[in-house]
């Protein structure tokens, strides 16, 4: 499809804000796993444009606890040649007439505007039946020899988009969730390797949204390099070597931390645990023992840990 092509649908009353010329991006629903399952969208004018326009969708149309699973129906499932645009986000066509029909929530490329299946649509689907029935034919009725190929978007194409399946050119997905969008960006650090990265986390549903924050993000995870994901893994493990190091207790309360680990099932009386072994080979009181191990170096106190052993059990642990 040539830039010539591309639908826009028209500006809503008091729109103010500049446009991004439209670009393709994916709508989508989750699967499980970090899989999904989308549809093509033609016109999605930006991140925050685009977003905005999924929020208010939900806001009105798809406004009920079962807002996901009707909104999955109507945009991903009802519609497998995708989408030119989206643009009604009333469940009621703004037209006065005697009974009010619910309005379309776009146009689509696999209807044509009084609903009936477009063109394209038909001959995609006579071309799977000819597939059906020719595997059916040859007694090989897998879903990959019956499917028409799902390799690009746009009309005629009822294949979902998944995420080892979106179109070169997409850098944009917008998953929906039952509580809000998530947005995942064509990561530049790998643009080779087809990988999406989350900007947005979640944009709760009727919520307004951050366009600076919105668009930041987006142009962050756009702009990283190889090198930007390499100083964040080296910051991650250095955070991770510095909080390890914290939790380690000091030079003189190490021996007591390590007893206290390797004797944690025991079920002794304390007068007959390690703290009091060790305390009865200094030749101190238990209360004595923390700043006596302070004082002593760590061969020092390898020492003495190996002569409580050996006053506890000479045979096994034989004085050196």
């Amino acid at each position: 499809m040539t830039s010539s092509e591309i639908h826009t649908p028209p500006a809503t009353a008091g729109e103010s804000e500049p446009q991004q010329e439209p670009s393709g991006a994916v709508i989508a629903i989750p699967a499980g796993g970090g899989a999904f399952r989308g549809r093509y969208l033609d016109h999605a004018p930006g991140p925050v444009a685009t977003a905005r326009l999924l929020l208010e969708l939900f806001g009105v149309r798809y406004r009920s606890r079962e807002g996901l699973r009707r909104a999955a129906a109507e945009l991903i499932y009802a519609h497998p040649g995708g989408w030119r645009h989206l643009g009604a986000a009333t469940s009621k066509d703004r037209e006065i007439r005697p009974r009010r029909a619910p309005a379309p929530v776009g146009a689509c490329y696999c209807h044509q505007d009084d609903g009936t299946p477009s063109p394209a649509y038909i001959e995609a689907a006579l071309a799977a039946h000819a597939r059906a029935e020719t595997a059916h034919l040859h007694g090989n009725a897998s879903a990959a020899s019956v499917l028409p190929p799902g390799t690009s978007a746009g009309p005629g194409h009822p294949a979902l988009i998944t995420r080892g399946s979106v179109p070169e050119g997409i850098d944009l997905i917008y998953l929906m969730y039952r509580d809000g969008l998530l947005i995942e960006v064509r990561d530049g650090a790998h643009p080779d390797s087809g990988r999406f990265t989350p900007a947005i986390v979640e944009l709760p549903w009727g919520n307004e949204i951050d366009p600076v924050s919105v668009e930041s993000a987006v142009a962050a995870v756009r702009a990283r390099t190889p090198a930007d994901i390499a100083r964040a893994k080296v910051a991650e493990i250095l955070t991770e070597t510095a909080d390890r190091l914290r939790a380690i207790p000091a030079h003189h309360d190490l021996v007591l931390h390590l007893l206290a680990g390797n004797s944690r099932f025991l079920s002794i009386p304390r007068e007959h645990g390690p703290e009091t072994a060790l305390a009865r080979a200094a030749g101190l009181h238990t209360s004595e023992l923390p700043g006596h191990l302070h004082r002593l170096e760590r061969g020092e106190q390898i020492q003495l840990l190996r002569q409580a052993a050996s006053l506890l059990n000479p045979a096994t642990h034989p004085a050196l």
